[in-house]
């Protein structure tokens, strides 16, 4: 699903999986990869069926998002370290990266 969003604008989007089917992904991309294009949430909805967030446009150019929704067949079997019930795992999750100007 694609939008376009305004120069200093906000934007939130949901999607939902079709029926028999649940998300495993998703997220936000802007078609010019305009760097002034945040995003400002990304992850599935509360129940779980959809995929949800938002982008906030810092700049003074519009710019085209599309919010991508990746389903699967709701019995299709979790992958192994997800399926494992009650097993946690830790590490890191985010890292720094630089970005040249």
């Amino acid at each position: 699903m694609s939008t376009v969003i305004g120069a200093g604008s906000a934007i939130a989007g949901t999607l939902y999986c079709p029926s028999g089917k649940l998300p495993v992904g998703g997220g936000w991309t802007t078609a010019d990869g305009n760097p002034s294009v945040k995003v400002t949430g990304s992850g599935l909805t509360d129940d779980g069926l959809g995929w949800t967030g938002g982008m906030h446009n810092q700049g003074t150019t519009g710019s085209t998002l599309t919010l991508t929704l990746i389903c699967v067949n709701a019995g299709t079997s979790a992958p192994a370290p997800l399926a494992a019930a009650g097993e946690k795992r830790s590490g890191t999750v985010f890292r720094e990266v630089k970005v040249d100007d």
